[in-house]
């Protein structure tokens, strides 16, 4: 429960403690200055309360000193809150408000509905392609880190004076004679030079996660396109080409 203390402008008054909208006006009635005139303006200070209601002053405009909003507003919306809030609820209606441009009403109704999980873009593209599978091109297949590795095998050293994505190419299009490196290898040795740091940082880039930092601790946030129909997002990413480049004889 949050607890917000009520600094008087009259430097002949008393200011007071309270937590919750009933002791707010039963106290605000109640008090006067030293002359027995009612105390009516004060500045009111956040003291203690759980990240979600110190989240929701702040985002209302509370700042110390004074604040933009009706008590009554703070108190309703804080009665809107689940009992401990784990963190990525918190990470969610900060998102939702001040990167979507959701009014609080409206992030408190739709939090819910984000997906948050803990680790980085990278991380991120690891569960991603775990789950949905590798992206429709190869783009973001090593084909320097699989190179590399057939020169470093080939006791025949069939790929002599070929630099190593070369050496990949030429192996998997005219040696193996597939179309793509998904085709001809195995899920292990794709998921080996797969570019997870690339496709991250993509995804990131074209806005399809947002990186987050909370508490010492990166999250991702997805799920939110389509979640706040006032704001459109742009898509970013450029279309890639597929980069396969065949051997000329």
């Amino acid at each position: 429960m949050a607890t917000i203390y009520a600094n008087p402008y009259d430097l002949e008054a008393k200011g007071f403690y309270f937590d919750d909208l009933k002791d707010f006006q039963k106290k605000y009635k109640k008090n006067k200055n030293r002359y027995g005139q009612p105390v009516e303006e004060y500045s009111f200070e956040f003291i203690d309360g759980d990240q979600v209601e110190a989240l929701i002053w702040r985002l209302l405009g509370g700042d110390g000193d004074s604040i933009y909003f009706k008590m009554e507003d703070y108190f309703d919306l804080v009665g809107q809150l689940p009992v401990n809030p784990p963190p990525e609820f918190v990470i969610g209606l900060e998102f939702l408000v001040s990167d979507q441009g959701m009014s609080l009403e409206d992030a408190l109704e739709k939090v819910d509905q984000l997906i948050i999980t803990e680790g980085d873009a990278s991380d991120y593209a690891y569960m991603s392609v775990d789950e949905f599978g590798f992206p429709d091109n190869d783009y973001y297949f090593d084909y320097e880190k699989y190179g590399r590795d057939l020169h470093m095998y080939d006791y025949e050293d069939e790929f002599k004076g070929m630099s190593n994505s070369k050496a990949a190419e030429y192996y998997i299009f005219d040696v193996l004679g597939y179309e793509s490196p998904f085709d001809a290898l195995g899920k292990d040795k794709i998921l080996t030079y797969f570019d997870y740091d690339a496709y991250g940082r993509d995804l990131s880039m074209n806005r399809e996660i947002v990186e987050v930092r909370k508490d010492g601790k990166d999250y991702i946030v997805s799920g939110f396109y389509g979640l706040n129909p006032r704001r459109k997002r742009k898509n970013t990413r450029k279309k890639r080409k597929n980069t396969r480049r065949r051997r000329r004889n």
